[in-house]
């Protein structure tokens, strides 16, 4: 059963880099929850924070069953976390 996004869980634990000299850094999250993964995929599951276009999310997930750890990168996101429209993707690790 799904649960919903806890702001706990978050951190923000720094900057990225940035596309070209002088545009903005993206940053690197850290996630943890009790969430599985379809869970946390769902439309909508980080739209109350401050990510944008280009952050890497680090994600334990699962925590209180089969835990898993999982990389995603946000294809959408404005950084408003008063009306942000989140998308992530897995990354894919060779």
């Amino acid at each position: 059963m799904g649960m919903a996004f806890a702001a706990a869980g978050l951190a923000d634990i720094g900057f990225g880099g940035a596309l070209t000299a002088g545009s903005p850094h993206n940053r690197v999250w850290h996630y943890v929850t009790n969430d599985a993964d379809t869970v946390v995929e769902a439309d909508g599951y980080f739209d109350s924070t401050e990510m944008r276009a280009g952050d890497l999310v680090l994600a334990a997930l699962d925590m209180d069953g089969t835990d898993e750890v999982k990389a995603y990168v946000v294809s959408v996101g404005t950084g408003d976390s008063g009306s942000n429209d989140v998308t992530i993707v897995a990354m894919l690790i060779a």
